[in-house]
């Protein structure tokens, strides 16, 4: 038996949880101390969790689609009909009384039609409240290079199950035992968090994941820049609006994917 072979016994046995603790406690040494083992381990981590939501997709598209009955359909197609037979003659009666109103001519200038007037007229500040900006620049989150350890996590926010999400911990979670990986998979749950945080509408909550995930992260990689500008959204939906500028500029002056984004953002909240 060569290495190779030794190596995928061990790791089938790891994600099998075949291992006692004093096994899995020697797993992870030679995952540390062994490159190639460690290289062999994340590409059967990749396969497994491909085969796992192949197979969940596979359950959902043979759940059998619910079946309207016969009669409820056409009760239903008949309603609609009468619908629209009511607007129409409520639409006739409305504009016939209209039509018999004399018109009234007016002598005055109609203003709305001059130009200089619409251009002197205040502009409505419901437009450029924070929630509303917040609805400008706000979509979902989408990665292709989130780490593998969690894409199950990832798949959950995008599956819009943010309750499952929200309840992991980090035990939940297998990681290779080293201290930067085990950093770095913990940002990234903070962070998922605080997507699944905020597509609840609880901007409080997703302020306090983002901040984590930000704690102590490198500020020139993924999660940190992407945190940060879901921090700024997140502020704004909580009307945080001077705190949002504030980390709005840090972005634009830094070489974050999102600088151009926020800059359009200042333009739009004034700062």
């Amino acid at each position: 038996m060569d290495k190779t072979e030794e190596n995928q016994i061990k790791i089938a046995n790891y994600l099998d949880n075949q291992m006692n603790a004093a096994e899995e406690e020697a797993f992870m040494m030679e995952l540390t101390n062994d490159a190639d083992l460690r290289r062999q381990y994340e590409e059967e981590l990749m396969v497994a969790t491909i085969l796992n939501n192949d197979e969940k997709n596979n359950q959902k598209q043979h759940e059998p689609a619910p079946v309207l009955p016969l009669w409820k359909k056409y009760r239903l197609i008949a309603s609609i009909v009468l619908l629209i037979a009511a607007a129409g003659i409520l639409y006739f009666v409305f504009h016939k009384d209209e039509s018999t109103q004399p018109k009234i001519v007016s002598n005055q200038t109609d203003k709305s039609y001059d130009p200089s007037a619409r251009k002197n007229q205040p502009s409505n500040p419901a437009t450029n409240s924070p929630d509303a900006i917040f609805n400008q620049f706000y979509k979902p989150y989408s990665s292709e290079n989130d780490p593998v350890e969690l894409s199950n996590f990832y798949n959950d926010y995008k599956s819009k199950k943010y309750n499952s999400v929200i309840a992991a911990k980090e035990s939940d979670y297998q990681t290779m035992g080293t201290d930067d990986k085990k950093d770095l998979l913990s940002h990234y749950l903070h962070f998922y968090k605080g997507l699944c945080w905020l597509e609840k509408n609880d901007a409080e909550k997703a302020i306090e994941e983002f901040n984590a995930a930000s704690k102590s992260a490198p500020q020139n990689k993924s999660p940190y820049v992407d945190a940060q500008w879901w921090l700024v959204l997140a502020l704004l939906k909580e009307n945080e609006k001077e705190k949002a500028i504030v980390i709005a500029k840090k972005i634009v002056q830094s070489d974050s994917q999102y600088k151009n984004e926020a800059s359009k953002l200042l333009t739009a909240l004034g700062g």
